[in-house]
């Protein structure tokens, strides 16, 4: 039998993420995280939007609420446009070298 001290779970948890095999949020509760899901929502903005995680509340509100007038995709909340245009610039090679 394998024992379940808190050593093994958490290095079990980092196994699994490592495969892409657990969420975030289990991650993060898995390694006894006071706050799961907070640090989960830093992780997805630092991926998606480094620069907004040191912004400070009312700016990134200010943001959130011009980006899908930038964007016209009113409903789509700002995750999902910052997972989009990420996605666009990959896809697009092109995209990503400047034009003189």
């Amino acid at each position: 039998m394998i024992p379940k001290d808190p050593l093994t779970r958490r290095n079990e948890a980092i196994d699994l993420w490592s495969s892409g095999a657990i969420d975030p949020i289990t991650l993060y509760e898995r390694l006894d995280d006071p706050n799961p899901r907070e640090s989960a929502r830093k992780m997805f903005i630092w991926q998606t939007n480094p620069a907004a995680l040191f912004m400070d509340e009312q700016q990134l509100q200010q943001q959130m609420m011009t980006a899908p007038m930038q964007q016209g995709q009113e409903g789509a909340p700002p995750e999902q446009q910052m997972v989009e245009q990420q996605q666009q610039a990959q896809a697009d090679p092109l995209a990503q070298v400047p034009i003189q």
